[in-house]
């Protein structure tokens, strides 16, 4: 996954943060800022939204934000297309989105201010805070020593519980921060949320088989398969609750999707990817007519 290509941009993996890749041109080795990466993609990756013969005139413009499962920089990386790239396809849209940013970071950078402020995007798609719970150094923070679990099969019994209602907390707050923030930069904004999909660790993943390991879980332990369910599942209640109380806010249930189809433990494979954007399109038709 991490050996160098013809590509004009290598990705190369945080282990200690999930979703997050330092980005690194191919030729020199020199790391990459956003702004350095976007430019080698040349006029393709140009700000105003691209459109195509195919596309409506009357097709919502989207602007999408967020982490890798938004962006893998998959033209010039070789990744595979995220969902977002496939839903570029079918309709205008710009990518602000960086593979080298945290929740965190996007929080503080509100890239999405200008944009939208812009007036041009009906459709706001946001995607982040997996690296607070799969995998790194998040999913390290959470978990128990397995024998602290006493064998139970409820995996809640593996995960400390105090920390995952803060990390929760964070994250809501966070959700409710940003679609407040995208309602005052641009009034007539929908926002368009996801929760991921059920990850399966592998044996010596970095980002979730090791921090398994580390804990006295072996990759394929039924018990670690049930910690990431109820880690996902956790997250997606918590995205739904920010769903029912703001009313410009969708959010886009994609657990059980994509199944076997992972590139990698946390991101889909083109076809996997391909079935995440039917899911959008559906909701975003539904938009249409609301």
């Amino acid at each position: 996954m991490d050996k160098p290509s013809e590509n004009a941009v290598r990705l190369v993996p945080d282990p200690e943060n999930a979703f997050v890749f330092r980005a690194y041109d191919a030729k020199t080795g020199r790391e990459l800022s956003q702004e350095e990466a976007q430019a080698l993609a040349g006029p393709s990756r140009a700000p105003e939204p691209r459109t195509g013969r195919s596309m409506a005139a009357s097709s919502p413009r989207l602007c999408g934000e967020g982490d890798s499962w938004i962006n893998l920089l998959s033209d010039l990386s070789g990744y595979p297309k995220t969902f977002f790239d496939i839903l570029g396809k079918s309709f205008p849209s710009r990518n602000i989105a960086f593979p080298g940013d945290t929740f965190e970071e996007v929080l503080a950078k509100k890239q999405y201010k200008q944009v939208l402020q812009s007036g041009l995007y009906r459709v706001f798609i946001f995607s982040g805070g997996g690296n607070d719970l799969l995998g790194g150094g998040g999913l390290t923070d959470l978990l128990k020593e397995k024998p602290q679990g006493h064998g139970s099969a409820d995996p809640a019994d593996y995960i400390k519980k105090a920390t995952l209602n803060d990390v929760m907390a964070k994250l809501e707050t966070g959700y409710r921060q940003v679609a407040h923030e995208a309602r005052l930069f641009e009034p007539s904004i929908r926002m368009l949320t996801h929760g991921y999909d059920y990850a399966i660790p592998r044996k010596n993943g970095r980002w979730l088989g090791r921090p398994f390991r580390e804990k006295g879980y072996s990759h394929d332990d039924p018990i670690a398969r049930a910690i990431i369910v109820h880690l996902v599942d956790r997250f997606n209640d918590v995205l739904k609750a920010v769903d029912d109380d703001i009313t410009h806010v969708r959010h886009v249930d994609v657990r059980g999707t994509i199944k076997t189809r992972w590139h990698d433990e946390l991101h889909p494979k083109a076809t996997g990817a391909a079935a995440v954007a039917k899911l959008f399109e559906a909701e975003i038709a539904r938009l249409l007519v609301s």
